[in-house]
């Protein structure tokens, strides 16, 4: 399938250029797809490609946005049907493939952040992140949540989440002033943080009291309330010695 997904960028690298129009490009990519089987295999690669170049880039979104839409309405001799969805009528699995890459992106961010909280948990003097410990937490917790809901994604609860999980104990132990920074302020509060820049255990207890509010909303989806409602725990068994 590697054959077929590099042909597919091909094309698509020769419509962002400008070298072939739309049409051909439809044209092209329509072809290649229904030369794999089964059908699905080709679906699933030109999704793949083509949302991986929209979220490379949004310079490339205008001609893809054309590009679907053309390929809805490419007529077919032979209806084929896939998943009650008509080829090509119904795009049959793009919104699949939307949804999967979403839960992808959301998955390698909170990766990263529990490889950067492990970094720290050394201890080793190369790897104090305090500002990103610090813009993790904020952005998740210090926000109300329906701007949390409007301005930032999904994985911001997960992500503040595993920094508790990974690096807690240590979080609560410090007791550090953020404010020295010239022009960055990492310390700064959100909107709903007015105190003072850093991290200290009156803000720790404002963090476990927005865990515990984000876990019992369902604006959120089951999956951030679950990790919301388990960091709240954790930091409870912290602050009570429970955890060391």
């Amino acid at each position: 399938m590697a054959d077929v997904y590099d042909e597919m960028l091909a094309i698509l690298q020769d419509l962002f250029s400008d070298r072939i129009s739309t049409q051909e490009a439809v044209r092209d990519l329509a072809s290649t797809t229904l030369s794999v089987d089964p059908p699905q295999y080709g679906l699933y690669n030109l999704w793949s490609v083509i949302v991986t170049c929209a979220c490379e880039s949004s310079g490339y979104h205008d001609k893809i946005v054309e590009l679907l839409v053309q390929l809805s309405k490419l007529p077919s001799e032979d209806i084929l049907i896939l998943y009650d969805m008509q080829i090509w009528k119904d795009l049959p699995t793009l919104g699949w493939a939307l949804r999967d890459h979403r839960q992808s992106v959301i998955s390698k961010i909170i990766n990263r952040d529990k490889f950067t909280a492990l970094l720290m948990a050394t201890e080793e003097p190369v790897f104090v992140y305090l500002w990103f410990t610090m813009f993790t937490l904020r952005d998740a917790l210090e926000i109300p949540i329906g701007q949390l809901l409007l301005t930032h994604p999904l994985e911001a609860i997960p992500s503040a989440a595993i920094w508790i999980s990974t690096l807690g104990v240590g979080i609560y132990k410090w007791d550090t002033d953020l404010s020295g920074y010239p022009g960055i302020a990492p310390g700064r509060g959100g909107p709903l943080w007015k105190g003072k820049h850093g991290f200290f255990k009156e803000r720790w207890q404002l963090w476990r009291k927005r865990f515990g509010e984000v876990a019992r909303m369902g604006e959120i989806g089951d999956e951030a309330r679950k990790a919301a409602r388990e960091a709240e725990q954790m930091m409870l068994e912290i602050e009570n010695g429970e955890i060391e």
